[in-house]
């Protein structure tokens, strides 16, 4: 998702990008645990690798943007 995400701000193509984590927030369990269960405390049952994965989009993305 880093690649699809430097491909779309290379292209001019960020507009794209904020539906596109919110896919891929929906489909992330630990996220979507998190959001329903209104767990702060970072616990979850999944492994973190795909959460941080997340937020380095995220946070790519956010930098491309200038928030």
């Amino acid at each position: 998702m880093t690649r699809l995400i430097d491909a779309a701000r290379r292209c001019g193509q960020l507009q794209l990008i904020p539906s596109l984590l919110d896919e891929a927030a929906k489909k992330c369990p630990s996220l979507n645990e998190q959001r329903i269960n209104g767990n702060k405390s970072g616990k979850s049952s999944t492994p973190v690798s795909s959460e941080a994965g997340f937020y380095l989009c995220k946070a790519l993305y956010f930098w491309y943007t200038g928030r």
